[in-house]
């Protein structure tokens, strides 16, 4: 599962001209030549000793900005070690 064949593209696309610091991380993701790579380590420390109400929160905007339905989200972050199942 690649993160880029989950995104929606348009979305992902209209997200990364945004100024903010999800803007610049699309922007990576969408230059790197591995994208999974870049996602996973930009979004690593998000995720990072915070309570779960805010992982939680976190999953959902980074759905939402990629265009990812948010079990789909939660799965590839699972599946890659960033988020655990109570989150």
């Amino acid at each position: 599962m690649r993160i880029l064949d989950l995104a929606d593209r348009v979305t992902i696309q209209r997200n990364s001209q945004r100024s903010d610091e999800l803007g610049v991380l699309l922007r990576a993701v969408l230059a790197a030549a591995n994208p999974d790579g870049v996602f996973q380590d930009n979004v690593r420390p998000m995720f990072r000793g915070y309570e779960r109400v805010e992982r939680r929160r976190t999953i959902k905007k980074l759905s939402v900005a990629l265009g990812i339905p948010r079990e789909q989200m939660k799965a590839y972050l699972l599946a890659a070690g960033i988020v655990n199942a109570m989150d």
